[in-house]
């Protein structure tokens, strides 16, 4: 960025704080299936006090949005009983005012980590709460979000939501001159499938785990037509031809696939040797199309209904790994996946052996590798177990000393 665009974005972010301390519009959640554009103040700390102020610069609608909107503060990421939260998590900010101490500085154009508690917080101070809320962007906030004007945070959250695990809450971008805001604006949702990718683990044979994306996987994009599944598309496409996937179907309206078909994404995948099989979603013979060459390592829904849930079901590979962007709006609407035969096995000591092997966590709340057996400092449940059986036991006695327990009996 040059010297003139720098002076020219300071000007500009001295001209936006003297206008955020007036009134000034945003779009709210006030209830269910109620939006409205309201105006609202920022709290007078949000002057007096170190602190970060920022302006909107844009901010790209997500389906995740819809979830939200329709259950207000049934959601578990909006506050109970709350008057109205700011809606826009995929959003671009100009830093107009950043503590002392802060590596930001006013004019600095930055992309907001929308994730940020893993543990109930009050949303006004980011500090944990008993009864607060598991805080995010665009879901908890009154004075936060991509889609009213101004926004107002503490100095401490970018502090609280690294230690939280989920790294930097600001993320500066140095836009190019040919750069448009809403390009910029999608840097959350690519930021969204490259961490999905990231996190992505299938089970292997020999019971390891995969991690990522694998080399010469089968990919399902159910109802994938639309911009989440071409990102991430996108960037499976990016890796060697030798690490491509062989199989990649995607099901959605026959209009869409019409339009997908003519991508040049999808033309360069199957230049590259890639099957890229595009599938009516109401095709009567989906499902027989879907596995016809293999089931999927990797499915990916992005469109919550019971008919795609059960087609990811019904596709999945044995160890595969099911993604679903856009959460279910509907509380009751489940996936329905079938579970095999209890195996058999020779001794008490071990089933107990192998059930405990079958577990697997990860040390932190974003920390894509996992760990079998039970975690450092478990918190155990033996529930159905008949009270003093031989069974439970003999589940007790792998239970490290020390640890909880909770018990059927009480």
């Amino acid at each position: 960025m040059s010297d003139r665009e720098t002076t020219s974005l300071d000007q500009r972010a001295e001209d936006l704080k003297l206008a955020a301390q007036s009134s000034h519009e945003g779009i709210y959640l006030t209830g269910p299936d109620q939006i409205e554009l309201l105006s609202d103040d920022l709290p007078p700390s949000t002057f007096e006090e170190e602190g970060f102020l920022l302006a909107s610069f844009g901010n790209c609608r997500c389906a995740s949005d819809a979830k939200a909107i329709r259950q207000f503060d049934a959601h578990a990421r909006v506050p109970s009983g709350v008057e109205k939260i700011a809606l826009g998590h995929e959003t671009l900010q100009l830093v107009l005012d950043a503590p002392s101490d802060s590596s930001f500085k006013r004019g600095d154009v930055v992309v907001i980590t929308p994730g940020h508690a893993s543990e109930p917080i009050d949303p006004l101070s980011f500090e944990p709460q008993k009864d607060g809320v598991l805080a995010a962007l665009g879901y908890s906030y009154r004075y936060l979000g991509g889609l009213r004007r101004f926004n107002a945070i503490p100095a401490n959250a970018p502090a609280f939501v690294s230690g939280q695990g989920f790294g930097n809450l600001f993320n500066k971008v140095s836009p190019k001159a040919d750069t448009s805001l809403i390009s910029l604006a999608h840097a959350e949702p690519f930021a969204c499938n490259y961490g999905t990718n990231k996190h992505v683990f299938t089970i292997a044979e020999d019971g390891g785990f995969n991690y990522g994306v694998p080399p010469r996987a089968v990919l399902a994009y159910l109802s994938g037509t639309a911009r989440m599944a071409m990102i991430n598309l996108t960037i499976v496409a990016s890796v060697p031809d030798d690490e491509l996937p062989q199989v990649v179907y995607v099901t959605g309206s026959q209009a869409k696939l019409d339009q997908m078909d003519e991508y040049a994404l999808v033309r360069d995948l199957r230049k590259r040797g890639t099957k890229v099989i595009l599938i009516d979603r109401k095709d009567p013979a989906i499902l027989e199309k879907l596995t016809e060459h293999g089931k999927s390592d990797v499915v990916w829904t992005n469109y919550a209904s019971a008919e795609t849930y059960d087609q990811a079901a019904a596709i999945l590979a044995d160890g595969g790994n099911l993604n679903n962007y856009a959460g279910a709006v509907d509380p009751d609407l489940l996936i329905r996946i079938p579970i095999g035969k209890a195996p058999e096995f020779s001794s008490l000591e071990d089933e107990v052996r192998s059930q405990f092997d079958q577990m697997h966590h990860n040390v932190g709340p974003n920390d894509p590798q996992r760990f079998r057996g039970l975690a450092r400092e478990p918190k155990v449940g033996l529930i159905g177990f008949e009270s003093g059986s031989d069974r439970e036991k003999a589940y007790l006695a792998r239970v490290p000393e020390g640890a909880s327990v909770l018990l059927s009996s009480g």
